[in-house]
């Protein structure tokens, strides 16, 4: 029974690009029999029809009729909805998941493992592994969460959080936070001890980093993107 990390976890300092990252990955999936390992961001989920894998991993030398480029997952799916705010891993049996992975058949291993990932800033992410039952007993599903969730934290530092997340400043936060309470410029200029100018400063520089046009645009992406609740 493994009790240790794996000897590649050595090369997660070194890790820096999207190669780097998928040989990690790759490594874990020989390490601990994994199939099929997919990365998912849950934040948009299923206010959209779909998401889209940030990365997949197949570990098999069968033909797998997948686009290995991205896995898309239904907002239909039971076993994403159910498990959109979980704070747990799961283990997933062969009924549950022809019921709700309609590739799994053409995947030779049946159990799944779900695994929530949840970073400071609000986002969600969501590990989906396909393995058998005898690797989760081999394994334990513990040190296979462990390993995959240290890998996800450097890659998320390394890669998601630079290139996709806006830097908003602690200042720029305090005058979202006011506009989803539904205060205007004067109330929050008020509350901050600020002029109504330099708020309206603060929200044209929030407008442009964030990429939207309005007020409420502002906040619904903030909220989406985990600025705030």
């Amino acid at each position: 029974m493994t009790n240790h990390l794996p000897d590649c976890m050595s090369e997660l300092e070194r890790a820096i690009n999207r190669l780097d990252f998928y040989r990690l990955f790759k490594a874990l999936c020989v390490e601990f029999d994994v199939e099929l390992l997919t990365l998912f961001e849950m934040n948009n989920w299923p206010e959209e029809e779909a998401t889209e894998s940030l990365m997949v991993v197949v570990n098999s030398d069968e033909h797998i009729n997948l686009d290995l480029d991205t896995v898309v997952v239904s907002s239909e799916n039971e076993i994403f909805s159910d498990l959109r705010r979980s704070i747990f891993h799961k283990v997933w049996n062969s009924d549950q998941l022809s019921k709700n992975i309609d590739f799994c058949g053409q995947i030779t291993k049946s159990y799944g493992l779900t695994i929530p990932l949840h970073t400071q800033n609000g986002r969600h992410f969501r590990f989906w592994l396909m393995l058998d039952e005898k690797s989760v007993k081999t394994h334990q599903a513990n040190m296979i969460a462990l390993c995959l969730k240290m890998v996800f934290e450097r890659f998320f530092n390394e890669l998601l959080a630079p290139t996709s997340f806006p830097v908003i400043s602690p200042r720029e936060l305090e005058v979202i936070r006011w506009s989803s309470e539904g205060k205007t410029s004067i109330e929050i200029a008020i509350i901050l001890g600020l002029s109504e100018h330099t708020i309206n400063s603060y929200t044209t520089k929030i407008l442009q980093k964030l990429q939207v046009v309005n007020r409420a645009q502002m906040v619904a992406t903030a909220i989406r993107m985990g600025l705030i609740k």
